[in-house]
């Protein structure tokens, strides 16, 4: 019986699929840039939102400490991140929060929106946990989720943080997509 479930699980997708995410950041051209900080170092958590800026695309990150950083992206990153369309797509509502794990030992990207609520069609950003720079909260329905693994550490059974892939080579370049 427990082989069966083991199989059962291991065709299950821990990518979010449901909401469009793009991001490209050619990261030698922003060294020592909160961004960098949080896919190479571990510990070290950020918020990422994109806007638009007289015609350029700006990524806008923030620590739980409260550190906020704006990089303009060049025209390839552009490209990239919102293709012809000119619209961003960066999970659920424009925000993603990315970090290196210490449990996996790599870069992760979760949503901000909090997975539970937004399936119920509410809006409910995340929050930094007062507690732990590590995790984050919604203030909707009071679940606390840990960032490294993504799992509800506190509140109602529910569904773990929608997740997205990272693809980072040191020092070069960080992708962020579904």
């Amino acid at each position: 019986m427990m082989v069966l479930v083991l199989l059962s699980s291991c065709g299950q997708d821990p990518i979010s699929r449901y909401y469009p995410t793009r991001l490209y950041v050619d990261l030698s051209t922003h060294i020592g840039t909160l961004l960098e900080t949080a896919v190479s170092s571990p510990g070290t958590v950020v918020k990422v939102s994109l806007k638009s800026y007289n015609g350029a695309v700006q990524v806008v990150t923030t620590s739980s400490t409260g550190k906020s950083e704006t990089i303009t992206l060049s025209d390839l990153e552009k490209r990239y991140t919102v293709g012809s369309s000119n619209i961003f797509y960066l999970g659920a509502n424009n925000g993603l929060f990315l970090c290196y794990s210490s449990w996996s030992q790599q870069p992760m990207a979760w949503d901000a929106q909090c997975p539970n609520c937004v399936n119920t069609n509410i809006n409910s950003p995340l929050v930094w946990s007062t507690s732990s720079s590590n995790e984050v909260v919604c203030p909707k329905c009071h679940r606390t989720y840990n960032l490294w693994t993504g799992a509800i550490t506190s509140g109602a059974d529910g569904e773990a943080l929608m997740r997205y892939i990272v693809s980072y080579a040191a020092g070069r370049t960080l992708t962020i997509g579904n």
